[in-house]
C-alpha cells in the first residue's frame, strides 16, 4: 500500500523520523496503525462511536506532545524551507 504525501508532509515527516533515529518509512508505517486503531478495527470498518473515547484518551491530551521535536528550530527558517520546496 502507498500513501501519498505532499512535499512539504514528506519533508517534515524524514525531519520528524531522523530526530527519532528511525527510518521515514517506520515511522509512518506507525502513524498509520494509530490513526486505523483509533478509527476503530480495520476488518470491520467499524469506527468508534463519539463520545465512546474514555477522558484519558481525548485529544485534549495530546497538549505539548512532540514539542522537544520543534527544540532548536528557527520558526522563520522553516517556513523559509517550506516555501522553497513547495513554492518554486
Amino acid at each position: 500500500m502507498e500513501v501519498a504525501l505532499s512535499p512539504i508532509q514528506e519533508m517534515r515527516l524524514r525531519e520528524i523520523a531522523e530526530k527519532r533515529g528511525k527510518p521515514a518509512e517506520i515511522l509512518a508505517a506507525e502513524i498509520l496503525e494509530e490513526a486505523i486503531a483509533r478509527r476503530g478495527s480495520a476488518e470491520s470498518g467499524t469506527p468508534v462511536p463519539i463520545g465512546s473515547v474514555p477522558p484519558d484518551r481525548r485529544l485534549s491530551n495530546l497538549r505539548g506532545l512532540g514539542k522537544e521535536i520543534w527544540q532548536g528550530e528557527d520558526a522563520q527558517a522553516y517556513v523559509n524551507r517550506l516555501r522553497e520546496a513547495e513554492w518554486r
